[in-house]
């Protein structure tokens, strides 16, 4: 163990002590005293020889136990009697020596705490430092070390992060010559603060003060990072590894950098080296696998997380990883496998249940996943994703009373859940309550009025259950924020076909697909409504032939309604053999999974062997009632059909 700062300070003490005894040697002998102050004078001595014992184990000290004998006899010294100056030393050298025993438990606790395998005692370390560092601040408050050393143990686990913020403002305010101590010492601080602006200021000084510390640049690195600066973080680590090039933990903090940038391919060079330089280490792996999975490319992912497994057998965090990637790989069982590994490990793992029940959704094995989020439900029955899971398989079963008890669990903890309010209106609409199902979605309309993909998600809702004027309203709500959202510019437009206002239904396709020039849905409605409107003016055979045919390739032929609207195009045209042609291809492929499109197929179909084009007018009353909103839907005759039937312009809702 190194020795004490402070032992040069005691032999110095010593020597005055020494000096001292020798000259009261040397003058002439004291005067006889009554005998009370005698023994008064006896009893202010009695611990003179244990301070000299203190005094003399304090300058062999090199071990923890020697230094709790020199506080011992430093004590005892007190406890039996010192004059006034023999106790000021002894306080000096108790104090002293409490604080590099403090400091030196310190170091323990940290080290402890910091290199594996982890020392279990190490809060304990870390309580009996602070108790000693604590007492030689009672005796003096000016020791910039020790401060220092109190502020960084209780910024380690269960530590005291306002007693961390005071104590590192007071070392700041103590001062030290050493720009390297400041500089740590603001970096401590600077993780204390809740404001991110005085925050970023004791990084920005712990910088100016050592320009070329590596460390320092890290923290600030970090720091920006987290607030998402990640152009300035990258200029911080840059500058750090020009001083130390084959740091892997700059190279990986560059890495994250970099990935936040999308500028991928350097990212995962960056965490390459990271894993070259630290080859026993599964997090260059780890962050591989992240920005391969961002990328979509599960294999590569995949093969890094094992390669991270092998390093770190133990590491759930990985296993967690590599369900999701098989899952996203559709290796369903495997992923099932790789979470039970998890649950076995900690069979409390509420999110392994989560994901296993997921899992089982997407294989449609919907009572498995109901099994599955019961026992997370055990674990933690207040969990709100648990319960909105549940649901929504309890609705995939057509259990709506249960799906909705497990919402409305949801909805008694958390009033403002949108989500839950959202699955609520859906489950009231599958149970036929439309007037509930509508107070749901004012409900969310009212907690969420500038959530856009909330507001996206109610207009969808508006249009598919034939409401369109509230519809409209939404998606320009939406449109007024985000004049390039073509999903909105798409459900608007779908919603006025519902009220025959074709051309504001044009106007938005047309504006869509501008935005977005290979969407089969927009060129499949803008070609139907361009072959089928009753309003001559608007009609176009030619253009909607040729809009069809691409959304015809886009879906490689594959969707009835698009191969129904591309005959639609060509019977406009007065091409009626090939749009029968079309047409009956139309009804040999519709799966018949579409209430009444079959029929439709069939009726655009004897129209076309009949000579006539297809005319088509959706035309949607609503009328506002007590209980909530009512739609009429009426249909008008046009001389090119009779009738009217549904039109499959929204099929994709």
């Amino acid at each position: 163990m190194r020795r004490s700062k402070y032992i040069p300070w005691v032999m110095m003490a010593l020597l005055v002590f020494t000096a001292r005894l020798g000259r009261a040697q040397e003058s002439d002998p004291p005067p006889a005293q009554p005998a009370d102050s005698a023994d008064e004078a006896d009893q202010d001595l009695a611990g003179l020889d244990a301070l000299d014992s203190a005094a003399e184990a304090k300058l062999s000290a090199n071990s923890l136990p020697d230094l709790d004998k020199v506080i011992q006899l430093c004590r005892e010294a007190l406890d039996k009697g010192l004059d006034q100056e023999n106790a000021r030393f002894a306080n000096d050298l108790l104090h002293a020596t409490l604080a590099e025993r403090g400091l030196a438990l310190a170091q323990q606790a940290v080290r402890s705490f910091s290199t594996g395998p982890r020392n279990p005692q190490w809060n304990q370390l870390r309580q009996l430092a602070i108790a000693d560092l604590e007492k030689a601040l009672s005796y003096d408050d000016s020791q910039f070390q020790v401060l220092q050393w109190i502020g960084r143990l209780e910024l380690m686990p269960q530590g005291n992060r306002e007693h961390a913020e005071e104590v590192l403002s007071k070392a700041i305010e103590v001062g030290s010559p050493n720009v390297e101590e400041m500089a740590q010492v603001y970096v401590l601080r600077a993780g204390t603060l809740q404001d991110p602006e005085k925050q970023l200021a004791d990084y920005d000084q712990a910088v100016r003060l050592t320009p070329d510390n590596p460390a320092v640049r890290r923290a600030r690195g970090l720091y920006l990072l987290g607030r998402q600066q990640a152009e300035k973080a990258l200029e911080d680590f840059d500058q750090a590894i020009s001083q130390v090039e084959e740091s892997p933990e700059l190279i990986m903090g560059r890495g994250l950098a970099l990935s936040m940038l999308n500028r991928a391919e350097e990212a995962l060079a960056a965490f390459a080296k990271a894993a070259e330089l630290r080859p026993e280490s599964a997090v260059p792996h780890q962050h591989r696998a992240r920005i391969f999975a961002m990328q979509g490319k599960w294999e590569e992912a995949l093969a890094e997380l094992d390669q991270g497994l092998e390093r770190e057998p133990r590491n759930l965090q990985l296993k967690v990883d590599r369900g999701l990637a098989l899952t996203s790989l559709e290796r369903y069982s495997e992923a099932l496998d790789a979470f039970a590994e998890v649950i076995d490990v900690v069979p409390n793992a509420l999110a392994a249940y989560q994901h296993r029940a997921r899992i089982f959704g997407l294989m449609k094995e919907w009572d498995s996943g109901v099994r599955e989020l019961d026992r997370a439900h055990e674990i933690q029955p207040r969990d709100s994703a648990t319960l909105l899971l549940r649901a929504a398989m309890h609705q995939e079963l057509g259990e709506f009373d249960l799906a909705l008890a497990d919402v409305e669990k949801v909805l008694e903890m958390h009033p403002q859940a949108s989500e839950a309010w959202l699955l609520h209106a859906q489950l009231s609409l599958r149970k036929n309550d439309l007037a509930s199902a509508t107070e749901d979605l004012e409900k969310l309309r009212e907690l969420a009025p500038e959530n856009v993909d909330l507001l996206m998600q109610l207009g969808r809702f508006y249009v598919a259950n034939k409401k369109p004027r509230k519809a409209i309203e939404i998606f320009t709500s939406v449109l007024e924020k985000d004049p390039e959202k073509s999903e909105a510019l798409r459900g608007r437009a779908d919603a006025n076909l519902y009220l025959a206002n074709h051309e504001q239904a044009i106007a938005d396709y047309e504006r869509a697909l501008e935005i977005e020039p290979e969407n089969s849905e927009v060129l499949n409605n803008l070609a139907w409504v361009l072959a089928t409107s009753p309003q001559d003016e608007l009609r176009d055979g030619k253009r909607s032939v040729e809009l069809a045919t691409a959304a015809c390739e886009a879906t490689e032929y594959q969707a009835a309604h698009i191969l129904s609207t591309l005959a639609a195009g060509y019977a406009e045209i007065g091409d009626f053999e090939t749009a029968i042609e079309w047409s009956e291809k139309a009804v040999a492929l519709d799966p018949g999974e579409v209430p009444n499109q079959k029929s439709q197929l069939q009726g655009e179909l004897e129209s076309y062997r009949e000579g006539k084009p297809w005319r088509e007018v959706q035309n949607v009353e609503e009328e506002a009632e007590d209980n909530g909103d009512s739609e009429n839907a009426s249909t008008e005759e046009h001389p090119d059909q009779d009738a009217t039937d549904s039109g499959n312009a929204e099929e994709d809702v």
